[in-house]
């Protein structure tokens, strides 16, 4: 019931993160939030894949409130991928995420960075290689690499997990 709901809600709700109001953006971010905490397991890769290219334009948001939902609808996102999103297939939708979320791994606001630190966590669990490629590329282009470090070592501490 809820996947029928998905598919008829969610091209309106992505529209709305466009609009002009910051309350239609924030509200948006906290729906796909809540489709993604309720049904996001269960959402095909073609649908979790329309989802994140629009949350990450609103993380380059005027409203400091839409920019922390947003990532943690991204934190939400990542935790969604289940079996049946084959991360080898899809890594080039993984790579851009990655790729975007290091960028704003280098924010001047260190709330910003710990929430995005968080969100990669998340996203370590579901190509831990991509990831690490892309944070040793990105880790000396940052004003400091602690964030870099930090990510690193969980990375490195989930391959003792499972060795």
């Amino acid at each position: 019931w809820l996947l029928a709901v998905e598919e008829r809600l969610s091209p309106q709700v992505l529209s709305a993160l466009e609009e002009d109001s910051q309350l239609s953006r924030l509200l948006a971010c906290r729906s796909l939030s809540t489709l993604l905490k309720l049904i996001g397991p269960s959402l095909h890769p073609d649908a979790l894949n329309n989802i994140y290219p629009e949350v990450l334009k609103r993380l380059d948001d005027s409203s400091e409130q839409v920019r922390g939902v947003a990532l943690r609808a991204l934190g939400l996102w990542l935790a969604s991928l289940g079996k049946d999103y084959n991360s080898q297939l899809y890594s080039q939708h993984l790579e851009v995420l990655f790729q975007q979320l290091l960028l704003h791994l280098d924010d001047p606001d260190s709330r910003v960075q710990d929430t995005v630190l968080e969100v990669l966590k998340t996203g370590s669990g579901v190509h831990p290689a991509l990831l690490k490629q892309e944070v040793e590329a990105m880790r000396d282009k940052q004003r400091t690499p602690v964030y870099c470090d930090k990510l690193l070592q969980h990375i490195h501490s989930l391959r003792q997990d499972t060795v």
